[in-house]
């Protein structure tokens, strides 16, 4: 399977922790434990066992609690996501794939829940980055867009997509979102800028060495270059969508 490695390091064991006997990484072994049997209504406990502390192993527990939560790592959803884009990413399938790799928890229809499900994208995405695992780090990274599309296309209502019948089921919604910015960049400078942050953080730990030829990695080392580096979040972020969506 070409996505082998990342659909097994999502969907199987975390396999990142050492030896350590220290009551701390007993603490952060029993929490793996439980998050490998874990479904979405019980992986809230596991990531409470790791509560207070932190570190990039806390942090990956927090950071694939996320996954489960919104069923990204079923096998099937996950390979269905990987699979579409197994040619590379375009505007032929982006939206597709950016749907199956949302979050949905907080609600599937609305303003509102699409402004919850953006905010619970970005904290993931930060904890996923600061854990250090590529694969996490990077399907967070599109979670992150998808969702913030979303959101933007719910709160730009157009005939399509209205505030209310906004959906993560709705295809619409995604396209109304990059519409919206292309329309007026300056209105979604802070959005464009937090996407560009989440982008230089995944080139940082997932792109800028191995895995290049990846069509995500691809598609994230193009927006980085084209912004002169990693310092113009908000160039970065621009890039990203434009690439994403005009390849």
């Amino acid at each position: 399977m070409k996505h082998g490695l990342l659909l097994s390091t999502l969907v199987l064991s975390l396999s990142i922790f050492g030896c350590s006997k220290t009551s701390e990484q007993d603490v952060i072994s029993d929490a793996q434990a439980c998050l490998n049997k874990a479904t979405a209504a019980t992986v809230d406990t596991c990531v409470a066992k790791v509560s207070g502390i932190s570190g990039e192993q806390a942090d990956a527990i927090r950071c694939y609690g996320a996954f489960i939560k919104e069923g990204i790592t079923s096998a099937s959803k996950l390979v269905q996501a990987l699979d579409t884009i197994s040619s590379g990413i375009n505007n032929s399938n982006y939206e597709t794939f950016l749907g199956l790799v949302s979050f949905t928890s907080q609600g599937t229809t609305g303003t509102p829940a699409a402004v919850l499900n953006y905010d619970l994208a970005k904290v993931s995405s930060t904890l996923c980055a600061q854990s250090k695992v590529k694969s996490g780090t990077l399907i967070s990274t599109f979670a992150f867009l998808a969702n913030a599309l979303y959101k933007t296309g719910c709160q730009a209502a157009s005939p399509t997509c209205t505030a209310i019948s906004c959906a993560t089921s709705n295809a619409n919604c995604i396209p109304n979102g990059v519409i919206a910015i292309a329309l007026a960049p300056a209105t979604y400078s802070t959005l464009l800028s937090d996407l560009g942050t989440v982008v230089v953080n995944t080139y940082l730990v997932a792109c800028e060495s191995g895995a290049k030829t990846d069509s995500m990695c691809t598609l994230i080392n193009l927006s980085v270059s084209e912004a002169g580096g990693t310092s113009n979040t908000e160039a970065v972020g621009t890039n990203f969508i434009e690439n994403l969506t005009n390849p």
